[in-house]
């Protein structure tokens, strides 16, 4: 009885740290897409956002990457997530920042 326990608890580790694994290999992978600058002046993680193309929000947490765009700047980009986090505004995805530019 103690020997199926112990093989149960060892299963569910297993399981346990393969499924954390694959979400740090998804958040480590190298992504790409077009969206819009959005600067507001309101709440510190609130205020510096890319919102993209397909629906995500990207949080940006070194605003220095993007000084040189406007609110509504349309931009492409190449970029690692870093985290999920549910902010009083919104849910936006943290990420570094590898490459920008403005597209027309």
């Amino acid at each position: 009885m103690n020997n199926k326990i112990t093989g149960l608890i060892l299963i569910f580790l297993v399981l346990f740290v393969s499924c954390d694994k694959d979400d740090q290999e998804q958040q480590n992978e190298l992504k790409e897409g077009l969206g819009t600058v959005w600067l507001s002046g309101g709440l510190y993680y609130c205020a510096k956002q890319i919102r993209m193309n397909e629906g995500d929000t990207l949080i940006i947490d070194d605003i220095e990457t993007i000084y040189q765009f406007k609110s509504g700047d349309k931009v492409n980009l190449k970029y690692y997530e870093t985290e999920l986090h549910e902010l009083g505004c919104t849910i936006g995805k943290h990420c570094d920042i590898i490459e920008i530019e403005k597209i027309d």
